[in-house]
């Protein structure tokens, strides 16, 4: 597991927010079969740090779930994004003997801006996150990928950035830190909108939500091949009079009662929230950057596969450069032999 958290002992919410995470993690499906976990801590001070460190090693090393787990502490940061943690897992990934293995990703959300509206959205994230459901998608029915809920609107991602993957299809992607964008912002707005970048071409300059840019581009790292087998297991309920559909998409809507979805995973994202999403998002009442959304995500769609190829792609380069190994294994290099000089003849005195 690979796990990116905030610890700032000033504000005892980010205590109890990020003991309750970790009491959740190891009540979990994921946990449970977890060998090592690798965490970054984030803290205004090295003491933060410190307090957070034992923390997390008192809680996920004594506890019930029977599970002699393997910690691994980065140093300590006073600031940092997930991608600091994402490429640690990307790494982890692409080394030859860990190219079997699973990989969840968590971070404490809401640590930053406490709300029960964080709160909410974090305890199902990692509810589905590393639930029995999300982690069989993966092992038994061939997803690259599970979480909570996957969506291509605006842009291919896991909305709250929290799932568990084959590191099959990690070692695919790109580095976490690789650039996504050109800013092309006004100078009002730094940092808003991006431009993508196509050999000699960009293209229009557009807001960094709608192109998985900027702070949304850790989100859409995962998501970056259209084509990629992603899976979700918050399922939705149906109004028996109006017939339309209670369920979570994107953004906050729909989570406050999260926990009376019945589970249902698979293949995501599910055709039928899609629809649902596209009919409201049509509406006369909605307002035009909403609407956006739909463009973006065709958008993205077109220009994704020219920047970074497809997972099929992907695969079949790695199954020639296989092949090309075991037909022309690398050679052993003779060793050189160390020349023998003649001893210089001894001279009488």
């Amino acid at each position: 597991g690979f796990y990116h958290v905030f610890v700032s002992t000033t504000d005892p919410s980010v205590h109890a927010l990020l003991l309750e995470q970790l009491a959740q993690i190891t009540r979990s499906y994921a946990f449970a079969r977890t060998e090592r976990i690798v965490v970054n801590l984030i803290s205004p001070t090295h003491t933060d740090g410190l307090v957070g460190r034992a923390m997390i090693t008192d809680v996920l090393q004594h506890n019930d779930n029977v599970n002699d787990v393997e910690l691994e502490f980065g140093p300590i940061l006073e600031r940092g994004e997930e991608n600091i943690t994402l490429v640690q897992l990307w790494q982890f990934c692409r080394a030859p003997e860990n190219r079997n293995a699973l990989v969840w990703y968590l971070h404490d959300k809401g640590s930053f801006h406490p709300s029960p509206r964080n709160d909410n959205f974090r305890r199902a994230l990692t509810h589905y996150t590393l639930g029995r459901g999300c982690f069989e998608q993966v092992t038994d029915h061939g997803s690259d990928a599970c979480g909570m809920r996957f969506v291509r609107h605006p842009h291919g991602h896991f909305p709250g950035n929290m799932w568990i993957a084959s590191c099959e299809y990690i070692r695919l992607l790109p580095n976490p830190s690789t650039p996504r964008g050109v800013d092309c912002s006004p100078d009002d707005s730094p940092g808003s909108r991006h431009m993508l970048q196509l050999g000699n071409l960009s293209t229009p300059c557009m807001s960094c939500s709608c192109l998985g840019t900027g702070r949304q581009r850790v989100e859409h790292w995962l998501g970056y091949f259209v084509d990629a087998r992603t899976a979700d297991c918050m399922g939705y309920s149906v109004n028996g009079t109006s017939g339309r559909l209670r369920a979570y998409y994107v953004m906050y809507d729909g989570l406050d009662h999260w926990r009376r979805y019945p589970e249902m995973c698979g293949p995501a994202p599910k055709p039928e929230l899609v629809r649902a999403f596209v009919t409201d998002m049509l509406q006369p009442t909605m307002k035009p950057p909403r609407q956006e959304c739909l463009n973006c995500q065709a958008f993205n769609e077109h220009v994704d596969p020219l920047l970074y190829g497809t997972a099929a792609e992907r695969r079949r380069q790695e199954a020639a450069a296989d092949a090309d190994r075991l037909l022309h294994p690398p050679q052993p290099q003779p060793q050189k032999q160390k020349q023998h000089r003649p001893a210089k003849p001894k001279h009488g005195h």
